[in-house]
């Protein structure tokens, strides 16, 4: 071998031991926040769930965005019904809409309501499925 096919042979070794390193280091799942606007874990969704999953980031942003005293709880159950792709898409797509300018994403949103000033008597289940769609939105990878 020539040194020019030795070099091209170690750099692609190189290369190859870095991507399985990866993505062994991240479970093998793709992080939410890096992917592409509409995708999932998996890939495109359909242009109908697309639709779907952006008009309900959009609502869910208008029901966290400034002092709450009631939630609207469908919201929250629909966000837990999303398949893992449609809900990479939601933090996909709430990012991509409200992270610049409010400097936090989908995660640290959720993470920042307070259900204990509710004046809704499911406040405290409330609480629970928020906890729980932060959870999985962890196992997917979202930071």
């Amino acid at each position: 071998m020539d040194k020019k096919t030795i070099i091209i042979v170690s750099v692609v070794v190189v290369v190859l031991i870095i991507a399985f390193y990866l993505t062994y280091k991240s479970g093998g799942k793709i992080n939410p926040s890096a992917a592409t606007f509409g995708k999932g874990v998996t890939g495109e969704l359909t242009e109908d769930r697309v639709a779907y999953v952006q008009n309900l980031a959009i609502s869910l942003y208008n029901d966290m965005d400034g002092g709450n005293i009631s939630w609207s709880t469908n919201l929250y159950d629909s966000a837990m019904s999303l398949d893992d792709n449609e809900l990479v898409a939601l933090n996909n797509i709430f990012n991509s809409l409200y992270e610049q300018e409010s400097e936090e994403t989908f995660m640290q949103w959720l993470e920042g309501e307070n259900f204990d000033y509710g004046m809704q008597l499911d406040a405290l289940e409330l609480d629970g499925k928020v906890k729980a769609l932060i959870f999985r939105l962890i196992t997917l990878g979202a930071s």
